[in-house]
């Protein structure tokens, strides 16, 4: 039972240290659409990564906390964490914090739905093959889900079905089984009730269905899924053996990081892993580059630049606009500039004010101003004394209306 515990742990925690090594090098890589954006390591066994096949954020999300951990919702403290998700007003699924903790002794959050979008390791074939058996000390899940303010969703829970009833019970919600989410973050809870003496491994299914107010099905849904529960008796829940925080393995000498060491890194100490030549960073998430990466790139591997948007080359040194962008213009494409405000042109070389160019107000100036001269900066004339306006047209009055002479 401890082992299953732990190789469930070590799926969760897999799949959600995965997302900050990846996050970071696809977001370097500049790719558009959030849905493309962890293609990177597909998921090989319940010990490795997950892979994000259809967006940039990541397939599970953690937010790690080493200190205390206080009431449900509360916000951790900025020293607390090493990283955070400002969680957005969207369709929301996760597990809550303090469920995780209760299978690793560490509070996080991992989600299931984020911005809307089912994440990818659920809609993979093999997900139900590769979930470790839920061990017997955990009776049930508990989930915080949202709809956020800008649309309506509408839920339905179904298909709550145990294979084997002479070990446990169909599952059971806490909620009703069909209905509105709420706009605001709420707690519901999905319980997996084992009979008081069995002992075995039971075959359950859950199956989440997910529309618009419009009727619309949400992207990934229905979200079918077939686990395995183990039971067993009481007592022999109460012999179990636990680890101290940090610590896994049947003699608690297996120790635990979070993130889980990338990059064949090891974890030897808690929170501590020692990383291969050519990577470093706390959780070996970085990458040694010999040669610097330029305009902007990062190293995300030995040797291995991820360029900004725009460049190209093993340090990013080569630009796809064949004529550089100039006054701060960037490089988006080939031969495309983005310019800043102000700017125009193919290369950014056209000097703008308020949306004209300066030479056509500057000719525009020149005709109209009549009392004065032009600006050749802001395109305005600069009226002489005693004459006013736009054009240097009108005189100016004193306080009593005399015109002034």
């Amino acid at each position: 039972m401890l082992t299953s515990k732990i190789n469930l742990f070590l799926f969760l925690l897999c799949y959600s240290s995965s997302e900050q090594s990846d996050s970071s090098a696809a977001a370097a890589l500049g790719h558009r659409n959030r849905h493309q954006q962890l293609q990177q390591q597909p998921l090989e066994n319940s010990n490795k990564s997950n892979s994000n096949l259809n967006r940039e954020a990541p397939a599970l999300t953690a937010t790690e906390q080493t200190g205390e951990t206080g009431s449900e919702g509360t916000k951790p403290k900025r020293s607390q964490r090493s990283w955070s998700y400002r969680r957005r007003e969207d369709l929301q699924l996760w597990i809550d914090r303090q469920q995780v903790q209760v299978l690793s002794g560490y509070p996080m959050e991992i989600y299931v739905i984020r911005e809307g979008l089912v994440l990818p390791y659920i809609l993979d074939p093999n997900f139900d093959s590769r979930l470790p058996v839920i061990p017997a000390e955990v009776s049930g899940f508990n989930f915080t889900w949202q709809g956020g303010r800008r649309k309506r969703y509408r839920y339905q829970l179904d298909n709550l079905i145990s294979d084997d009833t002479a070990i446990m019970n169909h599952p059971t919600v806490n909620i009703p089984t069909k209905g509105r989410l709420p706009r605001k973050p709420k707690g519901f809870r999905i319980d997996l009730p084992c009979l008081r003496n069995a002992s075995g491994i039971a075959g359950f299914s859950v199956r989440l269905k997910l529309k618009t107010r419009n009727n619309k099905r949400i992207s990934g849904t229905p979200i079918n899924v077939r686990l395995r529960k183990q039971c067993a008796p009481i007592e022999v829940l109460e012999r179990s053996k636990r680890c101290p925080p940090g610590y896994l393995g049947a003699n608690c000498t297996e120790s635990l990081c979070y993130p889980h060491c990338l990059h064949g890194g090891v974890c030897t100490a808690p929170g501590r892993c020692t990383c291969p030549p050519g990577y470093h960073g706390r959780y070996c998430q970085g990458g040694i580059c010999t040669e610097k990466c330029q305009h902007g790139g990062k190293c995300v591997q030995k040797d291995r630049c991820s360029c900004t948007r725009g460049f190209y080359g093993d340090t990013c040194q080569y630009s796809k606009c064949a004529v550089p962008c100039v006054n701060g213009g960037r490089c988006r494409g080939a031969n495309k500039c983005r310019c800043p405000t102000g700017f125009g042109g193919q290369h950014c070389e056209v000097v703008k004010y308020r949306g004209a160019s300066v030479a056509v107000r500057a000719q525009r100036c020149k005709q109209r101003c009549k009392h004065g001269s032009c600006d050749d900066v802001t395109a305005h004339c600069r009226c002489d004394h005693p004459y006013t306006g736009r054009w240097c047209r009108r005189k100016s009055r004193d306080r009593r209306g005399r015109i002034w002479l």
